[in-house]
Formats: structure tokens, sequence, C-alpha cells
């Protein structure tokens, strides 16, 4: 079936200005997802990324501190839930498997904190903060793997204590 230009745009709209998903879009316009998802990669090899023109109505809008700290709470709630999971009793992770993965959390805590650094200066001392945990975990996993479930255990309420302090 052929869609007009009026239901692309509308699309769009929902995407660009709404912060609806594809999914969400879909449904309120009685759409296949994958049509939407179509006419954003139609758009898109056109010169109108769909992507872009979001991030830069949120900027606009909100203002970039705004919208680097809507990412960080996004990014801190995955960061605790996943965290939950690898401190999880019915996890199969070894200890450790529990701190390789626990490093590599920290990693992409820190390469996130670099990416909003620049809009949100004040977070730079909380990066620094995770940089030196991301050290230890490794110390940790090299050193002392006898250690690593204590490890886990003490992390995410002294995470807790560094946000309360830092951000």
């Amino acid at each position: 079936m052929a869609y007009s230009q009026a239901s692309r745009d509308t699309a769009r709209a929902q995407y660009v200005y709404d912060r609806r998903n594809l999914s969400e879009i879909a449904r309120r316009m009685r759409i296949n997802v994958t049509t939407i998802k179509r006419f954003k990669s139609a758009a898109k090899k056109l010169g109108d990324d769909w992507d872009k023109a979001r991030l830069a109505n949120a900027i606009a809008g909100e203002g970039a501190q705004a919208v680097a700290m809507r990412f960080m709470e996004d990014f801190m709630l995955l960061l605790n839930a996943t965290t939950q999971d690898i401190k999880s009793r019915e996890t199969q992770l070894k200890p450790q498997e529990r701190v390789d993965a626990l490093a590599r959390l920290a990693d992409a805590y820190n390469k996130a904190m670099a990416a909003v650094k620049r809009t949100m200066p004040e977070l730079s001392e909380l990066a620094v903060a995770m940089e030196v945990l991301q050290g230890l975990a490794k110390f940790i996993q090299t050193k002392y793997p006898q250690h690593a479930v204590a490890f886990s255990e003490v992390l995410e309420p002294f995470g807790a204590e560094l946000a309360k302090k830092y951000g």
C-alpha cells in the first residue's frame, strides 16, 4: 500500500517532536512498524536524518544539559539493573566472571561520562571516581580473585555514596 507524504510527515513529527518510539507511532497510525522504519530509512537516504532532528529538537527545547542529564538518568537505571542481575544469586556467572562484568560496566560508565562531560562539567569528578573503581575492579580481578564476591557486594552501595558526593 502506498502512503501519502502526509502520513510520512506525521510519523516524522511524532518521532522528532513528540519523542515517540517507532512501535508506538505504528500503533497510533495503524501502520506496520516495518513501514514506519522504511519511512525513516528513506528519509535518511534523502538527507533527512530523523535521529539528528530529534536530538537537535531536544537540545533546542530543553538545552544540552537537560538532554545530557536525561541520558545519564536512563543510563544509570540500566547500569543499576545490570549490576543487580550480576549480583543475583540466580546468576550462572562465576565470581571471576562477575568481576569481569563489573569491570566492563565501569568502563561503559566512564565512556558515558566522557560523552556528557562537555555539557555537564560537574560530572567530571564522578567520572574520575568511577575510573578509580574500574582500576580497583581490575586489580582485584588479577591479584585477589578470591575477593570478587565481596567486592561486588560492596560496589553498588559505594557507588551510591559516590553519586551522593559527586553527582
